[in-house]
């Protein structure tokens, strides 16, 4: 990838260059080169570390959650032990455990979030997607509509919405959501990806396969 091989070039020159760190770690995550991706945020980690920011820990250990590398999550939230993360370490913890699984554990952590900021999004879009993962369609879309009434252009809400509308077969509904998650992200892969699977399968419907 073009952009890439340019990032690594201004890297190669001033590799202390925060803004193209950032840049690399994101493109190569979208990319799925997960070892290039993780080698920049490590060194993002390494540049902040004299600061009290936590900000590229925290992202790292959201996308080690992603891509499923849940051992390694749980070591960096050991080290998010200040009082102005916690609600952020209990947010990952809570993603971690429905990945595990762990549902009933998973509303534990987010209701603690709720307890720190009663209008925290992220605690209702994990809500929403606890109850998506037990197939309770009709609350998960309540609570991700909460998300979306505080946060109208939370994308992660969007394209919840947008898949479980899919689920439960009204395809217009999901695609006016995940049209909404693109527009305002063009690099919302995983979006494209489901409304392309919708597309494809309306046109097959209406072709009478």
């Amino acid at each position: 990838d073009l952009s890439i091989k340019i990032l690594e070039y201004i890297l190669l020159v001033d590799p202390k260059n925060e803004t193209a760190l950032l840049l690399h770690a994101d493109v190569c995550f979208i990319s799925s080169q997960f070892k290039k991706s993780f080698a920049s945020y490590k060194n993002l980690i390494c540049l902040e570390h004299n600061s009290k920011n936590t900000k590229y820990k925290k992202e790292y250990c959201h996308k080690l959650i992603i891509s499923n590398q849940i051992e390694k999550a749980k070591n960096i939230l050991k080290d998010l032990v200040e009082e102005k993360d916690m609600i952020d370490v209990l947010y990952y913890k809570s993603l971690i455990l429905i990945e595990e699984k762990q549902f009933e554990k998973a509303f534990d952590y987010i209701n603690k979030c709720f307890e720190i900021n009663k209008q925290y999004v992220q605690g209702f879009i994990v809500l929403g997607i606890i109850l998506e993962r037990q197939k309770k369609f009709e609350e998960a879309i309540k609570f991700l509509k909460k998300a979306l009434n505080i946060e109208k252009n939370n994308i992660s809400a969007l394209r919840n919405l947008g898949m479980i509308y899919s689920h439960i077969g009204n395809l217009d509904e999901a695609i006016s959501y995940l049209d909404k998650t693109i527009n305002l992200d063009s690099n919302d892969h995983e979006s494209k990806y489901i409304l392309g699977q919708i597309q494809l399968y309306k046109k097959k419907f209406e072709e009478g396969w």
